[in-house]
């Protein structure tokens, strides 16, 4: 496994991790907002499907640095906010959300969790992005806040996230050259 993300033939992205265990510990770090907020974006609890939950973004936090939004992020908010919606919630293996936005397609988000000894494989998936710019940097996104979960589940500081988000994003976008053509 390389902590690289994948574009799927159906045009998805996912991502695949390997973390510490338990399974119970890793559903947490998904479910309670005041641990999501640690590594992706706080907010309400996950409890159940059908159920509304907001996204509190501050990716300046994750660091625990003074580091703010660099000028060519003008299209992000130091601190941004989501409505989401649960569809699918199986306490601790699986569950699906709807991230609606006004400026872009709408995007669904699947969390798969299964065992493997003493650690536990995150399988993300995500569906629906507006081009390929913006896939591009939900790449580096979710690469970027799964390293972070990473590195604070594993009890280390992480890098700021901007710098490492846009590198990333650069990654992507040589990586997957060809594919980002075909996009547009």
């Amino acid at each position: 496994m390389n902590n690289y993300g994948e574009i799927l033939e159906s045009g998805a992205m996912k991502f695949e991790r390997l973390l510490p265990g338990p399974i119970e510990r890793v559903w947490s770090w998904l479910v309670d907002g005041d641990k999501r907020a640690l590594w992706l974006a706080g907010g309400g609890n996950f409890t159940g499907p059908d159920q509304t939950v907001n996204f509190d973004f501050d990716n300046n936090s994750l660091a625990e640095t003074d580091e703010h939004t660099p000028p060519k992020k003008s299209d992000c908010e130091d601190h941004e906010t989501y409505q989401l919606t649960v569809t699918i919630f199986e306490p601790p293996h699986h569950m699906k959300w709807l991230w609606p936005s006004a400026n872009h397609a709408d995007s669904v988000v699947d969390i798969y969790l299964s065992e493997e000894g003493d650690k536990v494989r995150l399988t993300l998936i995500q569906h629906g992005y507006n081009g390929a710019e913006e896939m591009l940097g939900t790449l580096g996104g979710w690469h970027t806040h799964l390293d972070i979960m990473v590195d604070k589940m594993e009890g280390r500081k992480p890098s700021p996230f901007w710098p490492v988000h846009d590198a990333w994003t650069e990654k992507y976008r040589e990586h997957f050259a060809e594919r980002v053509k075909k996009l547009g």
